[in-house]
């Protein structure tokens, strides 16, 4: 009776999460109403005000910021424009509120948790799509993407569909197939320049997990989104002296990109004692997930590790050049540079908890389950990073590197 009880109990999940596209939309959607839960609260960071104010804009007064002369675009926050383009046209259909202005990453971070259901069934099938989808939808940079009205969740989610498109070249690829690789691209370069990176390394992966002219396919596909990118990415380069103010901030090369990267939360810049906490779990997440990964490759004895290995690729060059660019030129990344690197973060950790055979890496798994909810917990709250700093830099910064032409956000009570 308890052996019937039982597999009527496993056919009732697989009848809510199907092994099929029904089934990543499922997974999807729990990841949406996970984090419809904070995306309502109103953050005065000035990051999200600076959206607010310019998509309510009129479409050729917005587009005035990016031109320093009547036709030519070098003017502020280039690299952001097609991002507040497309919120621009959803708020003229849904209004204005701290919920709308999130939306977009909301349901950015749901489609990005389907997609990665979807790649986790095609390579490994029903473990696959349950690890994959959990480990992305999760993961602490995931959900705090999704409660921010920046650009960030859509760049991790055109990099998922990126990768889907390339395991699904392992067979024959249609043309349409092809042409939204491309678009998947070149979506996740305009929404974060930084996506380059990642994008980089899955054109190396796949040389790797494909075979014959796939390969070059891929290859080619990236080449041709660089050609259409590369407009936006020379006017966007123009920009980066208006950042240099930046280079005077100190950090830690390794919490920045080895953990913030991937565990973060919303910690405020001037933080209180319970502020600290979020900071500290997410370094034990850290820390955890790298004896997960070591233990993992020590006891497989490096049976069944293609997958971890070719998901490593993206994630090395990412943030190698980042730490690379950090050294040698000014200190301007920050850890959410690295978002659209996410779906590596997620297979990487997806493929180590499918190799988690032995008791100890079950642990392990178990812990980064609970410091992942801990996290999305701390998220939740309201958030605002640290009014103080952010209303009196902006005087200095007109003051420093104002020039005719130059559009700045002004806040006040």
């Amino acid at each position: 009776m308890a052996e019937a009880g039982s597999t009527q109990r496993g056919r009732g999940w697989r009848r809510v999460v199907p092994l099929n596209v029904r089934g990543d939309i499922v997974l999807g959607l729990v990841v949406v109403v996970l984090t419809l839960v904070g995306a309502a609260h109103v953050s005065p960071w000035l990051d999200e005000a600076a959206t607010a104010n310019i998509v309510s804009y009129p479409t050729w007064d917005m587009t005035q910021l990016w031109t320093a002369s009547r036709w030519w675009f070098k003017g502020v926050d280039v690299a952001l424009a097609p991002y507040y383009l497309v919120v621009h046209q959803w708020v003229r259909l849904v209004g204005i509120s701290p919920l709308t202005l999130r939306l977009p990453s909301v349901i950015a971070a749901g489609v990005g948790t389907a997609v990665m259901a979807a790649v986790g069934r095609r390579l490994v099938g029903r473990r696959g799509q349950l690890a994959y989808a959990t480990c992305y939808g999760l993961l602490p940079r995931t959900t705090a993407m999704a409660i921010e009205a920046r650009p960030y969740a859509l760049s991790s989610m055109f990099m998922a569909a990126a990768l889907l498109f390339v395991v699904m070249a392992r067979r024959k690829l249609a043309w349409w197939g092809w042409l939204l690789l491309v678009m998947s691209m070149v979506g996740a370069v305009a929404m974060q320049l930084y996506a380059a990176f990642p994008i980089a390394g899955l054109v190396v992966a796949s040389w790797f997990f494909l075979k014959g002219r796939a390969r070059w396919l891929v290859t080619i596909a990236a080449a041709f989104s660089a050609a259409i990118l590369s407009p936006f990415l020379w006017l966007s380069y123009q920009q980066i002296g208006q950042s240099s103010w930046l280079a005077d901030q100190k950090f830690s090369l390794a919490n920045r990109f080895l953990v913030e990267s991937w565990a973060t939360s919303r910690v405020n810049a001037a933080p209180t004692v319970t502020d600290l906490t979020p900071g500290r779990v997410a370094l034990a997440m850290a820390v955890i997930a790298g004896l997960l990964i070591v233990l993992v490759i020590v006891a497989s004895r490096g049976r069944g590790l293609a997958r971890l290995g070719i998901a490593s690729i993206p994630l090395v060059l990412s943030v190698g050049t980042m730490w690379i660019l950090a050294l040698t030129s000014m200190p301007v990344f920050a850890s959410r540079y690295l978002s659209s690197a996410a779906p590596f973060f997620a297979m990487v950790l997806a493929e180590a908890v499918l190799l988690a055979r032995w008791r100890a890496a079950k642990v392990l798994v178990v812990l980064l389950a609970v410091g992942a909810l801990v996290l999305y917990g701390f998220q939740q709250r309201p958030f605002s990073k640290s009014p103080i700093d952010d209303y009196g830099l902006m005087p200095s910064v007109v003051r420093q590197h104002g020039r005719a032409g130059d559009g700045y956000l002004a806040l006040h009570d």
